[in-house]
């Protein structure tokens, strides 16, 4: 099953989205994280299930794992570096 990382701010109309998005699929779910986030900032959920349902999910709202790690650390991003492939 596809998998996703879901990022939204609460107290705004994403959260109205992801609240119908939940209410919708979560019964279709196979997997549903505790939430990662602060919960007055920030809210980050990983999830596994449908791909009718992941595409459902707005894509501004999916984050990349990186991403929510990146946040709920309170690291920044660093770039990889790529290995060179010349010799």
């Amino acid at each position: 099953m596809p998998k996703a990382h879901i990022a939204y701010c609460p107290s705004t109309e994403e959260m109205t989205i992801v609240d119908a998005w939940f209410a919708k699929w979560s019964d279709e779910l196979a997997f549903i994280s505790d939430n990662h986030g602060c919960g007055c900032c920030f809210n980050f959920y990983f999830v596994e299930g449908p791909s009718a349902a992941i595409r459902e999910l707005p894509k501004e709202m999916r984050a990349k794992e990186r991403e929510c790690w990146s946040r709920i650390l309170d690291v920044p991003l660093r770039k990889r570096k790529r290995k060179s492939t010349i010799k």
